[in-house]
């Protein structure tokens, strides 16, 4: 297991982003943590049936990128803090997207206090690979605040607009059963 830190793309909102992945087999385990102003931030309500939606990242919203570090083709995963979700393949940067069913929501659990919201996502990892396989993680975040206003979060961010699919942002790398920030195993 690893731990990160999501850093703002502009500071202003009050909410630290923290959280741990790991990976085993066929199953990647994903925990964010926010603390601070939780309050400044639009919840969607829990869905009594979790189902695939489009667009999750026009509100409040966590993602998971992965790849191969030598293929150009990538998988993206949305999820809500409703438990809606929905996942991506690319061909390569913003190319060729289509519909994924190699990664997929198993269960999400969330829980509140005051200042904080922990969500747990064990997400169900189809993609083609074996125990010699590495993967190069990205991870981040989109929340929706009282006004309107969308703030991103990422492992870090490169350029003058958020964009979450920069493959330089991705910065954690993954081998199953072993998780290695920013080097290879």
């Amino acid at each position: 297991m690893v731990k990160f830190n999501l850093v703002p793309f502009k500071p202003g909102i009050g909410v630290e982003i923290h959280g741990s992945i790991s990976m085993q087999n066929k199953a990647i385990n994903l925990t964010f943590q926010l603390d601070g102003e939780i309050d400044k931030i639009q919840w969607p309500a829990l869905s009594l049936s979790p189902k695939r939606t489009m667009d999750l990242w026009q509100a409040t919203c966590f993602e998971l990128f992965i790849c191969d570090p030598d293929e150009n083709a990538y998988h993206e995963f949305n999820l809500s803090p409703s438990g809606d979700w929905h996942s991506f393949r690319f061909s390569d940067y913003r190319t060729d997207m289509a519909t994924s069913d190699q990664l997929r929501l198993g269960a999400m659990k969330q829980s509140r206090h005051i200042d904080r919201l922990t969500i747990h996502a064990d997400i169900e990892r189809l993609i083609p690979g074996n125990v010699a396989t590495l993967f190069q993680i990205g991870l981040s975040t989109v929340l929706l605040d009282q006004s309107g206003q969308q703030h991103y979060f990422a492992l870090s961010h490169a350029g003058p607009k958020p964009d979450f699919h920069y493959r330089q942002t991705h910065l954690v790398k993954v081998s199953i059963d072993s998780i290695h920030p920013g080097k290879t195993k």
